[in-house]
């Protein structure tokens, strides 16, 4: 059987048996996959230690077994890829780690691997690590805008005084009110072009006031709702507009 090399991103951990764990993991190679730990809920200080890897939204550096045709694979050797300082001690921090890892399950419910996505959110997890109230705030909006790019409905376009207007049905800027109601006002559609062609080491100099990421949240949720099929309904926004209020 072979072993390979991939980092990860924990998603959830669910307890198996007396002493195991079930571990949701968005592998760099194989999207995402449910591996079994065996023993590493043993009363001894080593296994409690070693459960602390398994938080979710802890980015990890594997040695695992994979074969196409099993649901549960294996994990052989396991050590952090990047250790946090803050992030799972900050609350605001913390809200917007669930709001990621959420949208990250309910968009990823295939193995399929797309190493995009995993580079995307990795990259988001360490910048907010160490990253002032404004980043932290305004992040949801860009990694929500990116991730759907990634998953192939990327949005056209952009705001100006010829097309102020986005149609999130369609996913593109246009000139005048559809006659469907997916489609943003004025104000947001042009607070949201900024955020789209902005690089996310300067998000945080978008100025949001708590109204308009709320409205944003609850308009770029829609937009997944109608482009992912079974997405559902998230718990985390609602977390995230109280939290960032």
């Amino acid at each position: 059987m072979h072993v390979h090399h991939t980092k990860g991103i924990v998603l959830k951990s669910l307890k198996y048996g007396e002493t195991s764990l079930i571990v949701s993991v968005y592998t760099e190679l194989f999207g995402i996959q449910q591996y079994i730990i065996k023993g590493i809920r043993n009363t001894s200080k080593k296994s409690s230690a070693n459960a602390s890897y398994f938080q979710g939204g802890a980015l990890l550096d594997m040695q695992v077994q994979h074969q196409e045709i099993k649901n549960f694979q294996y994990i052989k050797e396991f050590q952090w890829s990047y250790l946090y300082r803050n992030l799972f001690n900050n609350v605001v921090k913390n809200s917007v780690l669930l709001y990621i890892i959420e949208m990250l399950q309910h968009c990823s419910k295939q193995p399929e691997a797309n190493a995009e996505i995993y580079y995307l959110t990795e990259e988001a997890l360490i910048m907010l690590d160490s990253a002032d109230d404004a980043f932290t705030a305004n992040l949801p909006l860009y990694y929500s805008i990116k991730l759907a790019a990634r998953l192939g409905f990327e949005i056209q376009g952009h705001y100006s005084h010829l097309t102020p207007i986005l149609d999130y049905q369609e996913g593109v800027f246009i000139a005048n009110t559809p006659t469907h109601r997916y489609y943003m006002p004025e104000h947001l559609s042009k607070l949201l072009s900024e955020i789209i062609v902005s690089p996310i080491e300067e998000i945080g100099s978008i100025s949001l006031n708590r109204t308009m990421r709320s409205e944003l949240i609850e308009y770029l949720q829609s937009f997944f709702q109608l482009h992912v099929p079974y997405y559902g309904k998230l718990n985390s926004p609602d977390i995230l507009k109280q939290i960032l209020a």
